[in-house]
C-alpha cells in the first residue's frame, strides 16, 4: 500500500512536468551587445532558430537568451576591414516556480510576502551554459550566425533527451499503478 501511495505521488507530481514535456516548446532571446551590426545579427540568428519547431523567438519571457559581442576586424596594417570576430554566450533564465514546487513539496509553503521577494531575486539571474568566440572573414557573418544556433541546439537537444527520459519514466509508473 505504501508503495502504491509513493507511485501515485510520483505520477501526481510529475503530471504538471509530463504536460510540459508533452509539447515541449523553448522560449529563446536574443542580444547584440554594444554593435552597429545588430539588425544584421538579430536577423540570422531569429530566422536559424524559428527553422526548429520547437523553439519560440520571443523578445519577453524567454527562458534562453543568446547574447553576442560582433566586433570587425581591422587590418593593422592597412586599416582595411578584415573580418568579424563574434564572442557568445549561452544563458539560461533561474526559474522560481521550480524552485517553489519542490519546496512545497518538501516543507510548508512560503509566506506569500516572502514567495515574492524571493522570486523577484531568483527571476532576475541568468545562468551562463556556456561562452565562446568565433572568427571569419568579411563573408562569413551569416555562417557563424548559423554556426552559434547549431551549437545552441546542442544545448537543446539534451533538453529533449532529458524530456524523453522523463516521459519514458512516467509511462512506466502509469503501468506500475495500474
Amino acid at each position: 500500500m505504501k508503495k502504491l501511495l509513493t507511485i501515485l505521488l510520483l505520477i501526481f507530481v510529475c503530471s504538471n512536468v509530463y504536460a510540459e514535456i508533452d509539447k515541449p516548446t523553448y522560449q529563446v532571446g536574443v542580444r547584440v551587445v554594444g554593435s552597429r551590426y545588430e539588425d544584421e545579427c538579430n536577423s540570422y540568428i531569429r530566422r536559424e532558430l524559428r527553422k526548429h519547431s520547437d523553439v519560440e523567438v520571443t523578445d519577453t519571457s524567454n527562458r534562453f537568451i543568446i547574447e553576442l559581442w560582433v566586433i570587425r576586424n581591422i587590418s593593422f596594417t592597412t586599416g582595411q576591414p578584415t573580418g568579424y570576430s563574434v564572442a557568445y554566450v549561452f544563458l539560461e533564465k533561474f526559474s522560481s516556480s521550480h524552485l517553489f514546487s519542490i519546496l512545497n513539496l518538501s516543507r510548508k509553503p512560503l509566506e506569500e510576502e516572502h514567495e515574492e521577494k524571493l522570486k523577484d531575486i531568483i527571476d532576475s539571474h541568468e545562468i551562463c551554459l556556456g561562452m565562446y568566440l568565433q572568427s571569419g572573414s568579411l563573408n562569413d557573418l551569416e555562417k557563424i550566425c548559423k554556426d552559434i544556433v547549431l551549437q545552441f541546439d546542442g544545448f537543446l537537444e539534451n533538453r529533449r533527451q532529458m524530456g524523453q527520459g522523463l516521459e519514458e519514466a512516467i509511462r512506466k509508473l502509469e503501468k506500475i499503478a495500474n
